[in-house]
């Protein structure tokens, strides 16, 4: 604005000067509020930085405003060491004030090459420790802030960070996630946390489905689902789980373990360009397929996918994918297989009727 630009002015003629009137601010109980965006006129120094943290902390601006530092970037005087120890002490001040602290590091980061190597340790405490619950993110851009800043610092191996995210979104599920968010960063974030920890954090995930309570067992179930739209391909989390692993799991917990892993694997993959049953839904099915709920799980879970234009050459697919199954050794595998090939035929007829009823009324 105008008074911003007469307040830089002021600064390239005479910092002295300059710091002068951001001190007048302080002593207005109705121009504090401008503090943030007006020390960005001007060279911030850690003083400022101080100085805003106590205006946060009294409460005599918003959390959020911290915001400010976040673009332009304005802290790039500062040292990494003073910036993140900003940062954490933002973090004590509540979920937004994590965000923002957040934000103003991923952007410190980014403006500044290396401090990521500098900042390594206190940068892992600070992203495995803000709430990803739908409740307390703000803009969009707060979750990919999160997920970039995680996968540059798991560029190298490190169990105990991978530990901690983990846990940190099996915490967002008590409360909920955002499904955006799942379908572009926090899945595949898990995803690949599973490929290269698989064997320390299933159990942890495990462990957190027996306790989950009401909603939060559906948002875990969300977060390891497969996702077959017309726009996003991603398997399931449990595709990098041994199988072994999985069906061990699912008999430990024989009420409901089989049908919520029945309800969240991947029914086929391709491989050298041909669609086939993956091992652990066939490991499941030949386990467990005798249990109704997990049949019908299966059968869900098969029939859920975004597709574009005629359904027919999809549910071709599965068929074809299915029959390689007909002669199964199980006699859970054959029985499932028979029933779905047959629903599938009664499928392919109705949406072929469909099909030629959009062409007619083209014309």
């Amino acid at each position: 604005s105008f008074i911003l630009g007469i307040f830089r002015g002021i600064f390239e003629k005479s910092p002295e000067k300059w710091q002068e009137n951001i001190d007048k601010l302080l002593t207005d109980e109705r121009l504090v509020f401008l503090y943030p965006d007006f020390i960005r006129t001007g060279g911030i120094q850690k003083s400022h930085l101080d100085i805003l943290l106590k205006l946060i902390r009294c409460e005599a601006i918003s959390p959020n405003s911290a915001n400010s530092l976040s673009y332009g970037s304005v802290t790039n005087g500062i040292n990494p060491k003073e910036i993140m120890e900003f940062c954490l002490a933002l973090t004590k001040l509540g979920d937004k004030a994590s965000w923002a602290a957040l934000n103003v590091i991923y952007m410190y980061c980014f403006g500044n090459k290396g401090s990521i190597e500098i900042l390594q340790e206190p940068l892992k405490q600070l992203v495995s420790s803000v709430p990803l619950h739908k409740d307390q993110k703000g803009a969009a851009t707060d979750i990919h802030h999160w997920q970039d800043l995680a996968k540059k610092l798991l560029q190298e191996s490190d169990q105990k960070f991978a530990i901690a995210l983990t846990k940190q979104l099996i915490a967002a599920c008590q409360h909920g996630l955002n499904h955006g968010d799942i379908w572009s960063y926090t899945k595949p974030l898990l995803l690949d946390l599973m490929r290269e920890y698989n064997d320390v954090l299933w159990p942890i995930l495990g462990d957190a489905i027996v306790q989950a309570k009401g909603m939060e067992r559906y948002w875990l179930q969300q977060l390891l689902d497969r996702e077959n739209t017309d726009s996003d391909q991603i398997p399931s989390v449990l595709s990098v789980v041994t199988v072994e692993s999985v069906i061990s799991w699912c008999e430990e917990q024989p009420e409901f373990g089989p049908s919520f892993v029945a309800s969240c694997i991947n029914i086929s993959e391709v491989i050298d360009d041909t669609q086939r049953p993956t091992d652990l839904f066939v490991a499941v099915l030949a386990r467990f397929g005798d249990d109704e709920d997990v049949a019908s799980a299966l059968r869900a879970n098969m029939i859920t996918r975004g597709w574009s234009g005629s359904l027919v050459p999809y549910l071709k697919d599965d068929k074809r994918c299915l029959s390689s199954l007909l002669a199964h050794e199980n006699r859970n595998v054959r029985r499932w297989v028979i029933d779905s090939i047959a629903y599938i035929d009664r499928q392919i007829e109705a949406e072929s009727i469909k099909d030629e009823e959009r062409e007619i009324a083209r014309f």
